[in-house]
């Protein structure tokens, strides 16, 4: 893997997690609706 597509896929990685830990907050907050958006990115 080049260093260029290892760049990419880390960001892929930050911005999944940052979706996650989004989705987890509004989870422990009862936003349920909030938290279902999130899958449908």
């Amino acid at each position: 893997m080049s260093n260029e597509h290892k760049a990419i896929f880390k960001a892929y990685l930050r911005n999944l997690m940052r979706q996650l830990e989004a989705m987890e907050k509004e989870f422990e907050n009862n936003n349920i609706e909030n938290a279902k958006k999130f899958s449908a990115i």
